[in-house]
């Protein structure tokens, strides 16, 4: 990482016996050379040495962005850092590489830095030691203003210094190391050292002491991860490769977008009614005419026994039940399939399906013929199965057969095990009938907080009996925590394997043993690229793979190297469900957004032409409201079912203030911007608020009734929420409110929604003034 570090700032401070000098440091994270990359993302690649060459600089800045978000919320407006700075006591300089990367100077060698750090005894401030964590460190033996970027760095066996870290918290001082890059030439713009920067030592090789001081800026292990993925593309099966190299499809419109939601038929993929040979929807001016619905038929997979296939056909839809049929029969291309879910169609509850056909079935291997050999997800050694024409045989398969359920958020990934384990179908026929673990940090538990001052918890806005309870009891952490404590141990690792726990008990073996006689395994994206993770899910030499199928949720708000993270566990069957139309991915970089980099791996394959199933039949919104997204964005494809147009109107729909939909245009309405920065729209606030009295003073004896506001603005949603929930009818509970953004709210269904758009374009334009 070739950056300009923070700047250090030294200020005298005098007491009554002596001068002391302040060390602090100032200013964000610079590209070296003065400009971040832009080079474009193309659309297609021919191996992994080419992606990783046009991937690598934008992952880069991605990590340069995100640690300067950190600077923006963590400085004061003088552009000082506001997080303590670690006074560092030096133990050890230790070079990690003996070899340089090459032959001739200049060589860049990497250097693991061993310090005491001398705590604060009122406080009990410590730095965080988490792989991946990035510090800017300076000692006054270099030049006044030379600071260096180190980072926490895997335990290596050439060091001899902290094969383990460990956190002394009754200590004065804890244990600590980074690793710091030395070059033999010209250290120029880069957070690297010089040869002479180097310590002095004694005779007998050891380091002479001195004090230094370092900040901690952020971490970086999102990007080591994603990094990691990337070059693992080399090692991974060739169906797998066949799909991410994809050429674009000569077939493919010129006219066709990333965002288009075309179909695209071949022999290998029945993504539509049609290519299962019936007469389906009748295309109406308005998108929503079926015809003969009722009569479509989805053949039963051969594998799944009929009693599990009549169940999934009570609650899922043709076009949910064609999807899950294509997997398990192995009509999908090459075993790797992209899954389009536009709002309200049920992308979750055909997830869930797809596990317990899976669970329950078997799937060919990529290029196999449907009678050819199988793959078996579950934990049976045998077990009955019908061929489709009530004709049983007994299925002889391996044991511990395993599902990785994936997604970009914690969120996301605790409400698919918590709906996994109320809904799926297991081997034995049972809701929740398989085991099933969560691998990454619990709701509520407490980790160290990385901005300095003491730790955190990671919260859960769930109000689900039972939901937070549940994720706790099957976290793979936390069961492993449980073992120490009966078998009388007291120490604790975290996911990131950031500690050494105690003698009596192995760790990664436990995690092993946990996850061998699993079923399906979720975690985070990121949290599948994580050391600890890799090695407790490797398996016996017998398997060549870790998983036999990876699903990926919310795939097209992940970048392309996220999304590449989990496949380095060779699976048989990759199903990548999102949706382009919806929320993307999240960038920091301007440059990374104008190369094409917040495009998904799902948007880039469909882009080339590989074959979408799209789930049409929608359940969430009235006919008025889903008909603008529709045309506009789904081609006029989305159906609504019949269980929602049978619901009738709501009570308000006829007054004219509470229709179906409304846009409200605020032509007056001034948008402010505060010295931080933040966006906010005072009308549009007093406007929400008049507007939620009225419904209140009309309707609060309505059934119980939930309400969603919306804003793309932080400000506003803040200034929202200072003075609406005040309002009589939310404090009495008849009506239930939430305010949030766009992504606190991804997902989430109300009655009624709200949003506050904030600011306007220059345009005159009613339709792009804000508007509700």
């Amino acid at each position: 990482m070739k950056w300009i570090p923070p700047q250090i700032v030294v200020v005298e401070v005098k007491d009554k016996f002596k001068n002391k000098n302040k060390f602090h440091f100032k200013g964000p994270v610079q590209p070296s050379g003065g400009s971040a990359s832009t080079t474009h993302i193309p659309e297609t690649f021919n191996n992994a040495s080419e992606m990783v060459k046009f991937m690598s600089a934008h992952i880069l800045e991605e990590g340069r962005m995100s640690l300067n978000s950190e600077f923006q919320e963590h400085s004061n407006r003088d552009g000082v850092w506001t997080r303590p700075t670690f006074v560092m006591n030096l133990r050890s300089c230790t070079a990690v590489d003996h070899t340089s990367h090459t032959s001739n100077p200049p060589y860049q060698k990497t250097y693991e830095f061993g310090f005491d750090v001398q705590k604060d005894k009122d406080d009990m401030i410590y730095p965080p030691v988490n792989l991946g964590e990035v510090y800017v460190v300076h000692s006054p033996s270099w030049t006044k203003t030379k600071c260096c970027i180190g980072l926490i760095g895997p335990n290596d066996v050439n060091t001899i210094f902290l094969q383990d870290q460990k956190i002394y918290d009754d200590e004065q001082s804890a244990p600590f190391a980074l690793w710091m890059c030395i070059t033999s030439g010209e250290q120029g713009d880069t957070g690297w050292l010089t040869e002479s920067d180097l310590p002095s030592f004694y005779p007998d090789g050891s380091v002479k002491r001195e004090t230094m001081y370092a900040l901690n800026i952020g971490t970086v292990t999102n990007l080591t991860r994603e990094y990691e993925g990337l070059k693992s593309l080399a090692h991974i099966k060739d169906h797998l490769k066949k799909a991410i190299f994809c050429k674009r499809n000569q077939d493919l419109p010129a006219s066709v977008t990333p965002h288009a939601p075309t179909v695209w038929k071949d022999s290998s993929s029945f993504a539509t009614p049609f290519a299962a040979g019936k007469e389906g929807f009748s295309g109406g001016a308005d998108g929503f005419n079926t015809k003969s619905l009722e009569n479509v038929q989805v053949n039963k997979p051969a594998s799944v026994p009929r009693g599990i296939w009549d169940k999934l056909s009570l609650t899922l839809n043709p076009f949910q039940l064609l999807a899950i049929g294509n997997i398990i029969s192995g009509r999908s291309k090459g075993n790797f399939v992209l899954l389009q879910g536009p709002p309200g169609t049920g992308k979750t509850t055909t997830i869930i399906g797809l596990v317990t056909a899976l669970l329950n079935g078997s799937s060919t291997l990529p290029g196999g013929k449907v009678s050819g050999t199988r793959v078996q997800i579950g934990n049976t050694l045998s077990r009955q199965s019908d061929d489709g024409n009530n004709n049983t045989a007994t299925l002889n398969v391996p044991v511990a057969r395993r599902i990785l359920v994936c997604a970009p958020s914690n969120t996301a990934v605790d409400d698919l095990a918590w709906r996994l384990h109320k809904l799926a179908v297991g081997p034995n026929g049972a809701l929740g009938g398989f085991n099933i673990v969560r691998f990454g940090q619990a709701p509520g538990e407490e980790r160290h907080d990385r901005r300095g001052k003491g730790r955190k918890q990671r919260t859960t806005q769930s109000s689900v009996e039972g939901r937070d309870e549940y994720l706790r009891e099957i976290n793979l952490d936390l069961i492993v925590e449980s073992i120490a404590r009966v078998r009388g141990t007291g120490d604790f690792a975290d996911h990131d394997g950031n500690k050494r726990l105690s003698k009596n008990i192995n760790y990664g073996q436990e995690r092993r043993q946990i996850l061998t006689k699993c079923h399906v395994v979720c975690t985070t994206l990121s949290g599948a690229g994580s050391k600890a993770f890799a090695e407790s899910v490797s398996r016996d030499e017998f398997h060549n793979s870790e998983f036999d199928a990876v699903i990926i949720d919310e795939a097209c708000q992940a970048s392309e190297p996220s999304s590449l993270i989990p496949l380095k566990y060779n699976p048989n069957i990759v199903v990548m469900v999102g949706d382009p139309q919806q929320l993307p991915v999240l960038l920091f970089s301007q440059s990374s957004k104008r190369a094409h980099f917040g495009r998904s791996l799902f948007e880039r394959l469909q882009l080339n032409g590989w074959p979408v199933n799209v789930l049409r039949m929608q359940y969430r919104m009235h006919d008025e409201i889903v008909r603008f997204p529709s045309m506009h964005f789904y081609s006029g494809q989305l159906i609504t079912s019949s269980n929602v147009r049978g619901r009738g109107l709501a009570t308000w729909s006829s007054h004219p203030c509470f229709p179906p939909y409304r846009f409200w245009n605020l032509n007056k309405g001034i948008m402010k911007r505060s010295a931080e920065g933040g966006v906010s729209n005072q009308d549009e606030y007093m406007f929400i608020r008049r507007l939620l009295n009225e419904f209140g003073i009309l309707f609060n004896r309505v059934r119980p009734i939930s309400i969603g506001i919306i804003s793309f603005y932080n400000d506003q949603v803040e200034l929202l929420k200072r003075s609406i929930n005040s309002l009589p009818w939310i404090k009495s509970g008849k009506i239930s409110l939430q305010i949030s953004t766009v992504d606190g709210f991804q997902g989430s269904e109300k009655d009624i929604i709200i949003l506050s758009c904030v600011r306007s374009s220059s345009s005159n334009k009613p339709f792009n003034r804000g508007m509700y």
